[in-house]
């Protein structure tokens, strides 16, 4: 149909929604990256430096055969260390959290103000073959996922320094066991990709049933007064 909108096919939703995010974070780029700044040195100093510090309270204990009044006090100080990187990391987290939260919400406004302007430019003819109902129910979609997008970055870049930091901590000891590890790392992630691919087609057929009871209820709520 000559009104039918083109359809947008995306290969890796990643980069997709992060090149939108960027696109419509305006004035709000700075907190973007201030905010994944501050969840790298979170996360940093939480998976390096807390297991470093536990590693070494071990090793005191192991070489003097148990707390010896001699190291209690080097002991002590290792436990005060591992306090302070806990106060770091959410004294990083924290105001990253908030400023993630307000960002992914100034985004998802400025989007939804991009769509419904593109959506009023368009022909009468297409809003005749397009159900109000059907239009609403996507346009809040696209822009929640936006928005969930950028309110989750802690758990990616949380995800990426964990698995980062154990497969350099498994090299450094053993680089045949670390061989192993990134390649059982490499076939997980494949196997979750393929089956990304085989539910994505349910998925969608989810989201048509879901747009199709967003136009039932529109014609329910605004047929009401007659």
């Amino acid at each position: 149909m000559e009104n039918e909108l083109p359809e947008v096919k995306v290969t890796n939703p990643l980069p997709y929604l992060f090149k939108k995010a960027w696109k419509h974070a305006g004035d709000d780029k700075w907190r973007i990256i201030r905010y994944w700044g501050l969840y790298l040195i979170a996360n940093t100093v939480t998976f390096v430096g807390g297991p470093y510090v536990f590693a070494l309270i071990i090793n005191t204990i192991q070489k003097d055969n148990g707390v010896t009044y001699e190291h209690i006090w080097y002991l002590m100080g290792m436990l005060v260390l591992d306090i302070l990187f806990a106060l770091i990391f959410w004294s990083c987290h924290g105001p990253g959290r908030v400023s993630e939260t307000v960002t992914g919400y100034k985004v998802r406004a400025r989007f939804c103000k991009h769509i419904i302007g593109g959506v009023i430019a368009l022909p009468i003819s297409w809003h005749k073959e397009h159900h109000t109902g059907n239009t609403i129910d996507k346009i809040k979609s696209a822009t929640c996922a936006l928005e969930d997008f950028l309110s989750g970055a802690f758990v990616i870049i949380s995800s990426a320094i964990r698995l980062l930091v154990s497969i350099v901590m498994i090299l450094r000891y053993s680089v045949s066991a670390g061989c192993v590890v990134v390649g059982m790392v490499g076939i997980a992630v494949w196997i979750i990709i393929r089956f990304d691919f085989i539910i994505l087609p349910g998925i969608r057929k989810i989201r048509k049933f879901e747009n199709e009871i967003a136009e039932h209820i529109t014609d329910a709520v605004s047929n009401i007064m007659t």
